[in-house]
């Protein structure tokens, strides 16, 4: 397809500059993450639901484990569109002997029945609470935590990359199954995050005196960066698709898009060398504009093709097949570009923690902006108590760019 949106271009910066907007982007990453109370939470809640179904008549011979899969497998996970809780994709993952039982006329419907009368069994039990959904069932683990569960088959593709992890799920009307490959997804998204850029300037700390009210924010280690740098754009790219889109989730691009295409267009440009994590940053955004298929149809529309790379035929694309949600999807992107280019312009103005916190919070909301005010403080105490500096920010001379409104919710940032 044709890049049909249009870009700013981004002048030279300096590259302490460009550590700085890498930092910023980091910890607004983390701002969204899973903490370490909600993974012990999740870990033995996993094993509490496997036990229980292990032991129930009605699954107990069929179902192998339960395991996570989509964005808390990838390690992407981020809080979803308008919640203050995480919704974790797992998978109960059946033996493929079992599928005869749930063939034929209404099996998607009785396979995910039986799963609802085991969960809500032990959800009563446990206090929890449990409600069945589409094609999934959801746990509420906590307030704050919850899982959604899908009956997930083996049915190997010998011939497929990662094909021995192929398998299907009950299809959205609970008619059929359609292919799913979450375990070979997870290994192609390793693969590319595995893949280290070809950068002439890395992200490090630098260990020097700040001069007097220099500006700091909190920046990784360069061995920290490189395995998670990946996993990192997607969590920005979706918290800022969040707070965009708070207003109309059901414009908003799906995750599953945005994730095949980042990911696809960091396999495309990792290895040509780019000056350091910014540059890279910036035209792995561009390139997701031209990272998929575009289809003209016979009454005018436009088909959009992403087929997923694990599966046959599962194109990832189709949820955004409407002229609604793929000019939102347009307008998103270049609106994702703009407020990562006015960041590193404020940083190169060398304009204040406040003013930061500004550009943070209309792109990103305002738990991220706490996050960042939170981290930032830390670090001034330690730098005065210490007199070490993670980074300073330079003086320099910045870019402007007028921002361009969208249309497709009601406030305007």
């Amino acid at each position: 397809m044709h890049n049909d949106l249009s870009w700013p271009v981004v002048g030279p910066l300096n590259p302490a500059t460009k550590r700085v907007v890498y930092g910023v982007l980091d910890t607004v990453a983390r701002s969204h993450e899973l903490t370490a109370k909600h993974l012990e939470r999740l870990e033995s809640s996993y094993q509490a639901t496997s036990d229980a179904i292990a032991a129930s008549p009605e699954l107990g011979d069929d179902v192998t484990e339960i395991h996570a899969q989509g964005s808390r497998a990838l390690g992407t996970s981020v809080r979803p569109i308008g919640k203050h809780g995480f919704d974790i994709d797992s998978i109960s993952h059946l033996r493929a002997g079992a599928r005869a039982k749930y063939s034929g006329d209404g099996g998607a419907e009785r396979l995910l029945q039986a799963h609802f009368t085991v969960l809500k069994r032990h959800g009563d039990r446990h206090g929890l609470k449990v409600r069945r959904k589409t094609r999934c069932i959801q746990i509420e683990y906590t307030a704050e935590l919850h899982a959604d569960i899908t009956p997930f088959f083996e049915d190997p593709c010998p011939g497929l990359r990662w094909g021995e992890h192929h398998g299907v799920v009950p299809d959205r009307e609970l008619r059929s199954y359609c292919a799913s490959n979450p375990v070979g997804y997870r290994k192609w998204f390793d693969t590319a995050a595995a893949i280290r850029p070809n950068l002439a300037m890395r992200v490090i700390v630098a260990k020097s005196l700040a001069a007097e009210g220099v500006d700091v924010v909190p920046l990784p280690a360069a061995d920290e960066v490189f395995p998670r740098f990946l996993c990192r754009l997607v969590q920005v790219a979706k918290i800022h698709r969040n707070t965009l889109f708070a207003n109309a989730p059901e414009l908003a691009p799906t995750s599953i898009f945005i994730t095949t295409l980042i990911a696809t267009a960091y396999s495309n440009l990792a290895l040509v060398q780019h000056g350091d994590e910014l540059d890279l940053m910036l035209n792995i955004v561009k390139a997701m504009a031209s990272s998929f298929q575009r289809r003209w149809l016979p009454d005018g529309q436009e088909e959009w093709v992403l087929l997923n790379p694990t599966t046959h035929n599962e194109n990832v694309a189709s949820r955004m097949n409407t002229p609604e949600r793929q000019s939102a999807f347009r307008q998103w992107l270049a609106k994702f570009f703009e407020d990562l280019f006015l960041l590193a312009s404020s940083a190169a103005r060398a304009e204040g923690g406040d003013q930061r916190l500004v550009l943070v919070e209309s792109a990103f909301g305002a738990q991220a902006a706490r996050h960042l005010r939170t981290e930032t403080m830390a670090l001034v105490q330690a730098r005065r108590a210490s007199s070490w500096a993670a980074a300073a920010v330079p003086t320099g001379q910045g870019l402007v760019l007028p921002s361009r409104s969208h249309t497709f919710h009601g406030s305007q940032s």
